[in-house]
């Protein structure tokens, strides 16, 4: 069975495109991630069929959502985080020694608006940019992760351009386990 992962960032006060994105994939998806800066715009009353996890970013005071996400999907290690505490504005150096310090399969992080995905060692390091505004393309990002029995791991990142849906990047990740 496959497990399709919403990776959400950055809505800083704006779920009129974290809505727009699950009215149209919802019946696919079976979890959502938001990694920080408005974990309050997403509303999981309305989406009740689906594991929603959020993480705390600099932007969301008083949060109760926790720091770090560190969940099993398929056999893979899934950790998700903001990134502000590692520093990953000026460099990605100490998000990745942490996803291989917590022995990461996957690890998702936001902050910067700006959507990545690159491998460091094992791990497939994911930036979904932001679901409001993309810093470096200037239009809504957000990531799509697919975790498939057996272990293979699929990414997309993907913009809104004007109402209209483009990948940006695809990607397959599978190590042999």
């Amino acid at each position: 069975m496959t497990n399709k992962i919403l990776i959400i960032s950055d809505s800083h006060g704006n779920p009129l495109n974290i809505n727009r994105i699950l009215d149209k994939i919802k019946g696919s998806l079976n979890y959502v991630i938001h990694l920080g800066d408005g974990t309050n715009d997403l509303a999981p009353e309305l989406y009740r069929d689906l594991k929603i996890f959020c993480v705390a970013g600099n932007c969301d005071f008083g949060s109760p959502a926790p720091g770090v996400l560190r969940l099993s999907v398929n056999g893979r290690r899934i950790i998700g985080l903001h990134g502000h505490r590692h520093g990953v504005k000026s460099s990605a150096d100490r998000i990745c020694w942490f996803a291989a310090e917590s022995d990461a399969d996957v690890c998702l992080f936001g902050h910067t608006h700006v959507p990545a995905a690159f491998y460091y060692g094992k791990a497939l390091m994911l930036n979904p940019g932001s679901i409001s505004r993309s810093n470096l393309i200037n239009i809504p990002t957000y990531g799509i992760i697919d975790i498939c029995d057996g272990g293979t791991v699929e990414y997309s990142l993907v913009g809104i351009d004007k109402n209209n849906i483009r990948l940006l990047r695809y990607g397959e990740f599978y190590d042999g386990n």
